[in-house]
């Protein structure tokens, strides 16, 4: 269970360090890397504002509207980059509070400093209310025209995460996020009889790392 409603109408959840249930002890630490966790330490730019009663983890989630085909646009830099190649699964929460098909576009943005580089992934599959999402890094199609190294353009080294929600006509949509990382391999879960890669997921505890159910 992702969240849930107290008597007074606000929408919270669980942190995920309630749903630490295994260590997965002698893993490198850089197994995980997270991205953003859309707390107001963060410096997001653009048309989000923080959203302190509908969250998954922490205190806040990071909030998009979009009304009559208008787009909204946030954006976040990267303090350390990533190399999206070193990582094969990008994982996030987000919820939607009207269908998808409300949505014209719901897209994640990777770039360098100087946007030559754009890694580009259509969100399709969100459901209305919360969905957890896996994503391979392989699906991020680069658009536009790089003229930066070829080093870089191997390594998809990005440097700024952006957020884009379009609704269509006629429409108002809202969509919130949370809790956002990488992966650099899933073969913890071979160990596991389960329905869905989606069951178990790494994250970060502290200085360790963990198995996080969703279940």
């Amino acid at each position: 269970k992702l969240s849930n409603t107290d008597s007074s109408g606000k929408k919270n959840s669980e942190s995920l360090s309630n749903n630490f249930n295994y260590s997965l002890k002698g893993k490198p630490s850089d197994l995980v890397k997270e991205i953003a966790v859309f707390e107001d330490n963060e410096n997001w730019s653009g048309d989000s504002d923080f959203d302190y009663n509908v969250f998954i983890q922490g205190k806040s989630s990071l909030t998009l509207n979009s009304l009559n085909g208008s787009t909204s646009r946030t954006t976040l830099d990267l303090k350390d980059g990533i190399k999206l190649s070193g990582y094969s699964k990008i994982k996030l929460f987000v919820e939607l509070n009207s269908p998808i098909s409300n949505i014209s576009n719901l897209n994640i943005y990777f770039t360098d400093q100087n946007a030559e580089n754009i890694y580009k992934y259509k969100i399709f599959d969100a459901k209305e209310g919360w969905s957890f999402l896996t994503i391979s890094t392989k699906d991020f199609v680069q658009i536009g025209k790089s003229v930066s190294s070829d080093k870089t353009k191997k390594e998809n080294f990005v440097n700024k995460l952006i957020l884009e929600l379009t609704s269509k006509s006629k429409t108002a949509v809202s969509v919130n996020f949370d809790y956002f990382w990488a992966e650099k391999e899933d073969n913890y879960l071979d160990d596991w009889l389960v329905g869905s890669s989606n069951f178990f997921s790494i994250v970060k505890n502290g200085f360790s790392l963990s198995l996080f159910s969703n279940g």
